[in-house]
């Protein structure tokens, strides 16, 4: 991975936990974390490392790379494995299209980061 690739993923780190910081108090924002705290728990019929799959084909369509970021290092969590990951990226390329294709470059960075330096923010 090189530097500049690095940087990316580490600056997309950052500003999640900028934002978190910065909204961490006010009450819609604790509403919302309840919400996805709940929604991506292995309570229900699908599991939560199943949840994060679906959610990085998703990610990819809509061309997130905050939750590229986040789903992946969650599905890495959940013991998803690189297979399964790529296997989600493709899904997210058959719902998003091209554009879906040449945007998902971010998601390889943070495969390429959490697969060099294993850290999990």
């Amino acid at each position: 991975m090189n530097e500049k690739d690095k940087a990316k993923v580490e600056n997309v780190i950052q500003d999640i936990g900028k934002v978190h910081s910065k909204m961490s108090e006010r009450e819609s924002y604790k509403s919302f974390l309840s919400f996805s705290h709940k929604t991506f728990s292995d309570n229900g019929a699908v599991s939560a490392k199943n949840k994060d799959l679906i959610a990085i084909g998703i990610a990819i369509a809509i061309n997130c790379d905050p939750c590229v970021l986040f789903h992946i290092r969650n599905a890495f969590m959940h013991k998803a494995t690189e297979e399964e990951i790529l296997e989600a990226i493709e899904i997210g390329y058959e719902m998003g299209g091209g554009p879906a294709v040449i945007k998902s470059s971010f998601a390889f960075k943070v495969l390429d980061y959490y697969n060099e330096f294993g850290k999990i923010y």
